[in-house]
């Protein structure tokens, strides 16, 4: 098969690594940003003779580059145009979707599905710009990618609806690929809260009393992400930081960093928040948008703890643990402090989970439902 991949920005590499290795048998023009090429070159994946790269450099003209790139679309005969992430430049977005020769297949990754099929109620002239640019991306689509099946079952309905015809694809965000872990229980247990130091996407206030109730058992807490430079976060980061259990970091993690911290890692927790804003619209998580915490329990083949709220993936239901409110959250969590073999018995359930997001097991699964040869 012969495809093309298209992703200029600066995000979604751990995404597009999923695609080097479900594609690595395929022939495969990248049309990708600098900073994308290297993260893929830390990975190793840019020695594969059947990947070709077509780079955007950060001095580039984007507008000379994307109609160098359509023009390439345009001429040659690919199988599928896999449009990874809609660009900050809206104009260019445009000029992308109502250019590219009709005849090509589109599969457009709708990182948050909301955004796609509503609008807000306040649509100043910007807002409405990028609304009807997303529409038009949305309608020009022949397929459609979300993370997991209760994004899949969501779009269905809304097509069925509009009575679209089109199939919906399931690329994961990450992959699993049997991944050395080297936690040891013996020791502390080693909690991860992945992602952002973000008050407006997780509650950090229960994390913080929860600290105040477990503090008689052996244990870090690692908190794997920036912290948001506002105003309430640094607050409350402050009062982290008296805390002996904790490990945080205050400026960006390396992907070499983040992938060290959760080879160790006895447990996940992801105290999240079902709703967030995006661009006036709305988004649930695990409903219209798909919480990375689910794909890192696959990957590193862990357990999670989740609040009830959030809808969880279906296909990691059997190693997350809920919880309904702080009361169950402590309970959870000194039942397994309590319980090691516990933990150990979530965590062959999660080896389990992860052998299914294998790269070759993904391509199948992909193949099958573009109804693709092999």
């Amino acid at each position: 098969m012969k495809i093309a991949i298209f992703d200029i920005s600066n995000y979604h590499y751990t995404y597009l690594y999923s695609q080097c290795k479900i594609f690595e048998n395929d022939r495969v023009d990248f049309y990708v940003s600098k900073f994308l090429k290297k993260s893929m070159e830390k990975e190793g994946v840019l020695n594969n003779s059947n990947f070709n790269w077509i780079v955007l450099n950060d001095f580039d003209n984007k507008y000379k580059y994307y109609k160098k790139v359509i023009k390439t679309l345009n001429n040659k005969k690919y199988d599928y145009v896999f449009f990874n992430t809609l660009q900050e430049n809206w104009l260019l977005n445009f000029y992308f979707f109502i250019t590219v020769n009709k005849n090509i297949k589109i599969n457009l990754t709708l990182h948050n599905i909301n955004i796609f099929i509503k609008c807000s109620r306040k649509l100043k002239i910007k807002r409405l710009l990028r609304t009807i640019i997303r529409r038009i991306a949305f309608y020009r689509a022949n397929s459609y990618n979300v993370y997991g099946e209760n994004l899949k079952i969501y779009l269905e309905k809304y097509l069925m609806k509009k009575n679209i015809n089109k199939p919906i694809t399931g690329i994961p965000f990450s992959i699993y690929e049997n991944i050395k872990c080297l936690n040891d229980m013996n020791n502390k247990i080693k909690i991860i809260i992945p992602g952002t130091f973000d008050l407006k996407r997780r509650n950090y206030y229960d994390i913080y009393n929860l600290l105040k109730n477990i503090k008689n058992f052996k244990f870090e807490l690692i908190l794997l992400g920036r912290v948001k430079k506002d105003f309430e976060e640094e607050i409350l980061l402050e009062k982290f930081k008296k805390f002996k259990e904790v490990i945080l970091f205050e400026e960006y993690v390396s992907e070499e960093v983040f992938d060290e911290y959760m080879r160790k890692a006895d447990i996940l927790l992801a105290p999240i928040i079902k709703q967030i804003e995006m661009d006036g619209v709305l988004e649930e998580y695990g409903i219209t948008k798909e919480t990375g915490v689910s794909f890192a329990a696959i990957r590193y083949s862990l357990p999670v703890i989740l609040p009830k709220e959030i809808k969880v993936m279906k296909e990691i239901e059997k190693i997350a643990l809920v919880y309904e409110n702080f009361e169950d959250l402590i309970r959870i969590v000194t039942k397994l402090f309590d319980d090691k073999a516990l933990i150990q018995k979530y965590t062959e359930k999660a080896k389990k989970i992860s052998y299914t997001y294998t790269p070759l097991k993904q391509r199948e699964k992909l193949f099958n439902e573009l109804k693709l040869g092999r």
